[in-house]
């Protein structure tokens, strides 16, 4: 079971957020510092995994090096998340999730055969389209077409 908390902290602009028709500029350092202090600020207010619960992911959001001259000036967008996985389970659930690789892996095994008898006969018939209409053979190419059809 997951569970993700996720806390927006600004409202929008960051380099790729908009259109930047007036081009884009650098952020100061003073900028960055603030953003990364409100992401610390951020992190530090998460709250830590509950009793038998680990946190799975803790993002590092990129403090933006550029933004577009369009959105200097309104909010910025920034958000910073934390995945938490309950512990107990872990090995059944582990234990489902290889079984379920296995079953999937052996079903693919045993259908590549046809999958590459298919694949060598569509190529074939592809050869014999090209042949029959470099011959003006439209009866023909119209029985292979309809031939490459079914095995699509």
């Amino acid at each position: 079971m997951l569970c993700a908390a996720a806390l927006a902290t600004f409202a929008w602009a960051a380099k790729g957020h908009a259109e930047c028709e007036n081009g884009v500029r650098a952020t100061t350092q003073a900028e960055q510092a603030a953003l990364g202090n409100v992401l610390e600020s951020v992190k530090r207010a998460l709250p830590p995994a509950p009793q038998g619960w680990i946190i799975e992911s803790d993002d590092e959001p990129p403090i933006t090096n550029e933004i577009c001259r369009e959105v200097e000036q309104k909010p910025w967008f920034y958000d910073r998340s934390r995945t938490y996985r309950k512990k107990e389970g872990d090995e059944q659930r582990h234990a489902a999730i290889t079984a379920a690789q296995q079953d999937l892996s052996a079903d693919l095994a045993s259908k590549q055969p046809r999958a590459e008898a298919i694949q060598a006969r569509m190529q074939q018939l592809g050869d014999s389209i090209a042949e029959a209409a470099q011959k003006g053979d439209v009866a023909r190419m119209q029985a292979l077409s309809a031939e490459s059809d079914k095995l699509s």
